[in-house]
C-alpha cells in the first residue's frame, strides 16, 4: 500500500512543536492528535495542513492546550467533519461561539465532544443552536454551564424535528438544588431520551416529573461514588425514584455507568440501584440496548439483572464489560441469555469470569444464533474456557467480530477455537492477541482462516509464534483477500519471512494497516 493511500494518522501522545512537519496525506480520513501538546500558535499550521486533506472526516484533539483563539483558527476545516472531539482543552465562550458559527453549514456531523472546557452558558447555547438541525451526539460535560444554559440547551434539543433525537449530556444542571433539575426536566417532558445523574437530591416533585416520561426511549444513568452518610441518604432516595420507572414501557436503550466505584460503602448502594433498575426491566419488554459499567457489579446485582433480562426478549445489544462480576455473576447472566435469542452484540470484557464462568457463559451463548459481535477479552478464560467457547461458535454462524485477546488460552485452547471458527464464514475481525498460542496454535488458526474468506482484521500480536507458525499464517493470508488490518507484531517475523509475507499479501488489495513492530529485527 502506497503512503499516498494512508487513511489514518495516529500521533497520540507525541509532543508536536510549532516547527513540526504536518504535511499529511491527501486521502487521510482520521487524525488522532490526542495529548500532542498542541497550543493556539500551532493551530494555523495544523489548519493549513488539514485543508490539503479533502477526505478528512474525523478529528480528535483531546487533552491539548487549545483555548478560544485556537478554536477560532480551526473554523475553516470543520464544515465537512463527521466527528470532532476537543475535550479537556481551554475553550472559552468566544471559542465555542466561533466553533458554532463554523458548524452552521455542516450537514454531516454526527459526534461533537467538547466536555471539560472553560465555556459557560453563552458558548453552550451557541453550540446547541448551531447543531439543532443535525442528528448528533453532543457532549458538554463539566463545562461551566448553569441552570440557565442547561435549560436553554434542553430547549433546543427538545424542539428539534430530527427523526433520531440528539443526545445532550451535561452535569451542572443536577446541582444540590433539586428544583433546578426539575425546571430543566420541564423543558423536555416530550423528549424520547435523557440523562439522569445520581448525584443530586431528588424530591417527590422530581420523582413526579420523571414519571411523566412515558415516551422515553433512551435513558442514561450515572452513579456517583458514595462516601458520606448524606450521600447514602440521597442514593436511597434515588432507588425509590427508579422503582417508579416501570412506567417506561417504551424504553429501548438503557445505559448505567459509574464515575468511580471501589469504595466498600458504594458497592452496597450501587447494588441497590441495579436491583431497582433490574426490576424495571420486567416492564421494559421493548428494550434493545443495555449498557452497564459500574466497576463492581456484585453477585446480588448480577442475579437481579439476569432475572430482569429474561423479560427483554427483543434485546440486541448487551454491553456489560468491566464489572468484575466473577464466575458466579457469569452463571447468572448465562441463564438469562437463553431468553435473549435476538442478541447480536455481547461485550463481556474485564469481568474476571475465569474458565469456570466461560464454560457457563458458552452454554447460554448457544441460544444466541444471531450473535454478530462477541468481546470477551481480559477474562482469564484459559484453555478450558476457550474449548467451551469453541463449541458455541459452531452455533454462532453469523459472528462477524470476535475479541478473545489477553486470556492466556494457550495452544490447546487455540486449536479448539480454530476448529469452531471454521463455522464462522462471516467473520470480519479476529483479535486473539497476547494468548501464548505458540506455533501449534498458529498452525491450527492458519488452517481455519482458509474458511474465513471475509476477514478484514486479524490481530495476533505477542503470541510466542516461531518460524513454523509464521510460515503457516503467511500461507493462509492469501485466502483473506478483503484483509484491511494485519497486526502480527511481537512474534518471530524475521527478515527471511518478510518477502514471503509480502508475496502472500499481494491478493490483499484492500490492506491499509500492517504492524510488525516488536518482532525480531529485520
Amino acid at each position: 500500500m502506497s503512503a499516498g493511500m494512508t487513511k489514518e494518522i495516529d500521533l497520540c501522545n507525541n509532543e508536536l512543536r510549532k516547527s513540526s512537519n504536518l504535511n499529511f496525506y491527501p486521502h487521510c480520513t482520521f487524525f488522532n492528535l490526542v495529548n500532542c501538546g498542541i497550543e493556539d500558535d500551532m493551530i494555523t499550521t495544523l489548519t493549513e495542513a488539514l485543508k490539503k486533506c479533502n477526505s478528512v472526516e474525523k478529528l480528535v484533539l483531546d487533552f491539548n492546550r487549545i483555548s478560544g483563539e485556537g478554536a477560532t483558527a480551526l473554523v475553516p476545516i470543520i464544515s465537512n467533519l463527521k466527528h470532532l472531539s476537543m475535550k479537556c482543552n481551554f475553550i472559552d465562550d468566544r471559542g465555542a461561539k466561533s466553533l458554532a458559527s463554523g458548524l452552521l453549514g455542516n450537514t454531516d456531523l454526527v459526534h461533537l465532544d467538547l466536555e471539560c472546557n472553560s465555556f459557560g452558558d453563552e458558548g453552550a447555547i451557541a453550540i446547541a443552536s448551531s447543531v439543532r438541525h443535525l442528528d448528533i451526539s453532543l457532549y458538554l460535560w463539566n463545562a461551566k454551564i448553569t441552570e440557565l444554559g442547561a435549560t436553554s440547551v434542553l430547549g433546543y434539543v427538545s424542539s428539534t424535528n430530527v427523526h433520531s433525537p440528539q443526545i445532550c449530556d451535561f452535569r451542572e444542571v443536577d446541582t444540590d438544588d433539586p428544583e433546578s433539575y426539575c425546571r430543566a426536566l420541564e423543558c423536555c417532558t416530550s423528549r424520547t431520551q435523557m440523562n439522569y445523574f445520581i448525584q443530586s437530591r431528588p424530591t417527590s416533585k422530581c420523582e413526579e416529573k420523571l414519571r411523566r416520561f412515558t415516551n422515553l426511549k433512551r435513558l442514561q444513568v450515572m452513579l456517583k461514588e458514595v462516601f458520606s452518610s448524606q450521600e447514602i441518604e440521597y442514593m436511597h432516595r434515588n432507588v425509590q425514584v427508579f422503582e417508579g420507572m416501570k412506567l417506561f414501557i417504551n424504553l429501548q436503550t438503557l445505559t448505567i455507568y459509574s464515575n468511580y466505584a471501589r469504595h466498600k460503602t458504594s458497592r452496597y448502594w450501587h447494588a441497590d440501584i441495579i436491583v431497582a433498575l433490574a426490576n424495571c426491566l420486567r416492564s421494559c419488554t421493548n428494550l434493545q440496548t443495555l449498557n452497564i459499567s459500574v466497576k463492581n457489579l456484585n453477585l446480588r446485582g448480577a442475579e437481579a439483572l439476569a432475572d430482569g433480562l429474561k423479560f427483554c426478549t427483543d434485546l440486541q445489544t448487551l454491553n456489560i464489560g468491566e464489572n468484575s462480576m466473577g464466575s458466579e455473576g457469569a452463571e447468572a447472566l448465562a441463564c438469562s441469555l437463553k431468553s435473549c435469542t435476538n442478541l447480536q452484540t455481547l461485550n463481556f470484557c474485564w469481568n474476571s469470569i475465569g474458565s469456570e464462568g466461560t464454560v457457563l457463559l458458552a452454554d447460554g451463548l448457544k441460544f444466541c444464533t444471531l450473535l454478530q459481535t462477541l468481546n470477551i477479552n481480559w477474562n482469564e478464560i484459559g484453555s478450558e474456557g476457550a474449548i467451551a467457547l469453541a463449541g458455541c461458535l459452531k452455533s454462532c454462524t453469523n459472528l462477524q467480530i470476535l475479541d478473545i485477546s489477553r486470556n492466556r488460552i494457550g495452544s490447546e485452547g487455540t486449536v479448539a477455537l480454530a476448529d469452531g471458527l471454521k463455522s464462522c464464514t462471516n467473520l470480519q475481525t479476529l483479535d486473539i492477541a497476547e494468548n501464548i498460542i505458540g506455533s501449534e496454535g498458529a498452525v491450527a488458526l492458519a488452517d481455519s482462516l482458509k474458511s474465513c474468506i471475509n476477514l478484514q482484521a486479524l490481530i495476533i500480536r505477542s503470541n510466542n509464534i516461531d518460524s513454523e507458525g509464521v510460515v503457516a499464517l503467511i500461507d493462509s493470508l492469501k485466502y483473506c483477500t478483503f484483509l484491511q488490518t494485519l497486526d502480527i507484531g511481537g512474534n518471530s517475523v524475521t527478515s527471511e519471512y518478510v518477502i514471503a509475507l509480502a508475496d502472500s499479501l499481494k491478493p490483499c488489495t484492500n490492506l491499509q494497516r500492517l504492524v510488525l513492530d516488536g518482532s525480531v529485527p529485520i
